[in-house]
């Protein structure tokens, strides 16, 4: 073997070398306990408080899965960022701008991704000191996966937010966090104190952009929809999880609304700005919102 052929693979081996310890620097998560149906991957910064509380509410969220028979046909990835800045070099990664990216990590606790069974989580102060918090934020994001994997049509904005509010408050009972009676009642109190809502109608939009555009205006679209819901299931989270079987077996969201709940989504937004006007009636005109 010449002094040429021996200089060409040391070259090859050191590129091979460069290029792993290229990738294996994009990738600061490290992976943690995995399951069949879900993995999660910390950040090394990540505190240990924090990675007993997400398996927590791991566990939690696959008794209740499997309590509603939902099998995911696909994993999911959770990965737990440490900090607010590394939450954003993620959303990058996974195909958001930088101007999207941080307006999105500034706006919320966690993302599900749509196009990919991925859920990211944001390091705050609150995730890492509050076991609340985790299972606040946790099954809210792992129902949207549900949501992704059985029911892929077009549904109304409140109905995509709604169902995994109500399905976290329910997880936060099951934990003996907080009965789910007070945290609708501190929801609805959220919705009461607020200098102005919007219409009902104006969450039925399926742009998803216009709902985010008013949660960001800091109108309580996100309390309004679950009060919405609870309204129109009450404490029946099956025919909640009935709609999206439903949605997963073809049927258009539409008509799948009308077969549970026996009334179009139209005259269900008339019925819900009446419970709103009716809920703000006696608000003090001077009361500061919460």
């Amino acid at each position: 073997m010449d002094f040429r052929t021996v200089s060409a693979r040391i070259c090859l081996l050191l590129l091979i070398a460069l290029a792993v310890f290229s990738l294996t620097a994009s990738l600061p998560l490290a992976q943690a306990a995995e399951r069949s149906w879900l993995r999660v991957q910390y950040d090394p910064d990540v505190p240990a408080q924090t990675r007993v509380h997400v398996e927590a509410a791991v566990d939690l969220v696959a008794d209740m899965l499997t309590e509603y028979k939902l099998p995911l046909r696909n994993p999911i990835t959770v990965l737990v960022t440490a900090d607010a800045a590394t939450y954003e070099k993620l959303l990058i990664q996974y195909g958001y701008t930088l101007e999207k990216a941080r307006q999105t990590a500034q706006s919320t606790s966690g993302i599900s991704l749509w196009n990919r069974p991925v859920i990211l989580l944001k390091g705050t102060t609150a995730l890492h000191t509050r076991r609340e918090e985790v299972f606040r934020v946790l099954p809210h994001e792992i129902f949207h996966q549900v949501q992704s994997q059985f029911g892929r049509q077009t549904t109304a904005t409140w109905m995509v937010e709604a169902a995994p509010e109500l399905f976290q408050v329910i997880a936060r009972e099951k934990a003996g966090l907080e009965e789910a009676k007070n945290s609708l009642a501190k929801t609805a109190m959220r919705v009461f104190a607020a200098k102005e809502i919007p219409s009902a109608q104006q969450l039925m939009t399926p742009n998803y952009a216009d709902f985010s555009a008013l949660s960001r205006q800091g109108y309580p679209v996100y309390q309004m929809s679950l009060l919405m819901l609870h309204q129109l299931a009450g404490n029946d989270f099956e025919a909640v999880l009935q709609y999206y079987r439903l949605l997963n077996q073809g049927m258009s969201a539409d008509k799948a609304f009308v077969a549970l709940f026996r009334r179009p989504q139209a005259y269900f937004a008339t019925e819900m700005d009446q419970y709103f006007a009716k809920l703000r009636e006696n608000r003090p005109k001077t009361m500061q919102p919460l």
